[in-house]
């Protein structure tokens, strides 16, 4: 928990820093900020993810990226991901397959051992962002 708080706390300062280098620092120690940052950032703050521009997206997903790469002190969030995808993968060809003695077998290309579908189990080809699942292999 502690982990993800401070996280997050990292990318709201990276946000107010940038922010207050948009604006004007005023003599009496208050800031503004520009008419044109006022609308488009209000416009971006109503906006759910799937209707902002290309361009707003890759700035999302950048700075989700430049975090990826943080660590719990032992792993980072793409190390962790990489293993969930591996350990899925592992668990979801197990349940696809059940070794059988039964003449209804199923030969399978990678190793020909007999087997039935243990579950009705199938094989995603791309990610939910579109990309193939492990690098199209």
């Amino acid at each position: 928990m502690e982990y993800l708080a401070a996280t997050q706390h990292n990318i709201w300062s990276h946000w107010m820093t940038y922010m207050f280098k948009c604006g004007i620092y005023n003599e009496d120690g208050s800031w503004t900020m520009p008419k044109d940052k006022v609308e488009r950032w209000l416009t971006q703050a109503g906006t759910i993810y799937d209707d902002l521009s290309e361009t707003e997206k890759q700035s999302d997903r950048d700075i989700v990226k430049a975090f990826a790469c943080d660590s719990d002190g032992y792993h980072t969030f793409d190390e962790l991901y990489e293993f969930r995808k591996m350990y899925n993968a592992a668990l979801f060809n197990e349940w696809a397959k059940i070794s059988v003695n039964n003449p209804n077998y199923i030969i399978d290309d990678n190793c020909h051992q007999p087997y039935l579908p243990k579950f009705n189990v199938h094989k995603s080809w791309r990610h939910y962002d579109g990309e193939l699942c492990f690098g199209g292999g």
